[in-house]
C-alpha cells in the first residue's frame, strides 16, 4: 500500500489528453517516480535508530520531504517544451514546496523542521526551474 508521501500532487491524474505524447511520457515519468518513492522507502525501513534524538528526527524529516518533492519535481520537469509550460512548471514548484511546509506543520507541529525545510526547498525551487530552463534552450 503505497505511504501518504507517494500521493500524487497532480491531483487530477495525468494532465495530458490520451493521444498527445506527452500523455504517455507523463506516465512512464509518473512509474519512475513511484518507483523511485518505493526504493526510498525501503531504505527508511524501520532500523534500529537508538534512543529518540530530536536533531535526527527532524533531519529524517526534512530528507524525507526533500527527496518526495524532487521525486514529482523530477516528474514535472520531463515534459516541459514551452515557455508556457515553464512558467506553469514554476507556479507549481511554488505551491507545492508551499504546501510542504502547510502538511509539515499541521502534521508534526512538535518538530522544530520548518525553517530548515523552507530554506532546502527554495534551493530545491530554484534548482529545479534552472534545470527547466536549460532542457529549453
Amino acid at each position: 500500500m503505497a505511504r501518504w508521501s507517494h500521493r500524487d500532487p497532480i491531483e487530477q491524474g495525468n494532465p495530458f489528453p490520451k493521444h498527445d505524447d506527452l500523455y504517455h511520457e507523463w506516465e512512464m515519468a509518473t512509474r519512475l517516480a513511484m518507483a523511485a518513492l518505493d526504493t526510498y522507502d525501503a531504505q527508511l525501513a524501520p532500523s534500529d535508530m537508538g534512543p529518540f534524538d530530536a536533531n535526527t528526527y527532524r533531519e529524517r524529516l526534512v530528507a524525507l520531504a526533500v527527496t518526495r518533492f524532487d521525486t514529482w519535481a523530477q516528474r514535472g520537469k520531463s515534459v516541459i517544451r514551452s515557455q508556457s509550460m515553464l512558467r506553469d512548471y514554476e507556479d507549481w514548484l511554488t505551491k507545492y514546496s508551499e504546501n510542504w511546509l502547510i502538511y509539515v506543520a499541521d502534521t508534526c507541529p512538535h518538530v522544530n523542521a520548518i525553517h530548515v525545510l523552507r530554506q532546502r526547498l527554495a534551493k530545491h525551487v530554484k534548482r529545479w526551474i534552472l534545470e527547466a530552463r536549460t532542457q529549453l534552450k
